[in-house]
């Protein structure tokens, strides 16, 4: 996987080579983080990351 940084600080992630990344709900890993892979299709590969405020991304979360 290729990881680059654009002016805006976005984060552009390259899943062709390596196929897939592995994302955390928490830094560290702690015991109560819940992981999901980023996978590509067929003619998506390549996904910009936004930075986010924490309390914007908890919103988000599913509820498992």
């Amino acid at each position: 996987m290729e990881l680059s940084l654009d002016e805006a600080g976005n984060l552009r992630a390259d899943l062709d080579a390596y196929g897939y990344m592995r994302v955390e709900t928490e830094c560290g890993g702690g015991e109560g983080a819940e992981t999901f892979e980023l996978l590509p299709g067929l003619d998506d590969k390549v996904f910009l990351l936004h930075k986010a405020e924490a309390k914007v991304c908890k919103g988000l979360m599913p509820s498992w």
